[in-house]
């Protein structure tokens, strides 16, 4: 039988609970096995999700020489960036440009942002399904473990080693399991900032425009 408190009796029974359901929990279809939030994984975003109207017609990587761009994107690109800094970045790089180009260079500079903070957000998704994939060794660990002691397949002189090890492997996954709110949300956050950025731009360009007329 399975030594411990009834809480770590409660505990492996939800990794057992894991084990089984991850594969086709909520928001996760059968090609998304390592996927741990319940909400569907969206591997990539898409400029005219964040942006209506007219996008620039440009290349992938095509700002990555603009030495004004390049490096302002990457300023605008950090989720942790206060609003008040995105929009006074926004706004001097507005105004240093010539009115004539100012539409196009602020849709570029969107472009810019865009494909930075997608490519983050794709980095990040990578850690949380490495995240979910571990959870998912530590279930089959526990499970292994529980069932040889269950099943009498431990020697009795290796039952005290094989029962710590099964215990330590429950309280990381525990633990770990108490995060994952937090894990789940980092994609969202970046995909949040995007959208935040993008309302900047469209608010400086509907400033210029009426500055203009």
């Amino acid at each position: 039988m399975v030594r411990g408190s009834g809480r770590w009796r409660h505990i492996l029974l939800a990794a057992a609970i894991l084990a089984v359901a991850l594969p086709d929990g909520a928001g996760a279809g059968k090609d998304e096995t390592d996927w741990p939030c319940p909400g569907p994984k969206v591997e990539r975003l898409s400029l005219a999700q964040v942006w209506r109207g007219e996008l620039p017609a440009l290349p992938a990587g095509s700002w990555a020489a603009d030495r004004e761009i390049a490096p302002l994107a990457a300023r605008l690109a950090s989720p942790d960036l206060p609003a008040g800094e995105i929009a006074r970045l926004v706004r001097d790089f507005a105004r240093r440009q010539p009115p004539e180009n100012r539409r196009a260079r602020l849709l570029t500079l969107l472009q810019a942002v865009f494909e930075t903070v997608d490519g983050q957000r794709r980095r990040v998704i990578r850690r949380v399904e490495a995240f979910g994939r571990n959870q998912k060794r530590l279930v089959e660990r526990i499970v292994a473990d529980t069932e040889a002691l269950e099943q009498g397949r431990v020697p009795e002189e290796e039952r005290t080693l094989v029962e710590a090890r099964r215990d330590w492997n429950i309280r990381i996954f525990d633990d770990r399991r108490r995060m994952t709110r937090v894990v789940c949300e980092e994609p969202d956050r970046y995909e949040r900032h995007l959208f935040a950025v993008a309302r900047t731009i469209r608010t400086v360009l509907e400033e210029t425009t009426e500055a203009r007329s």
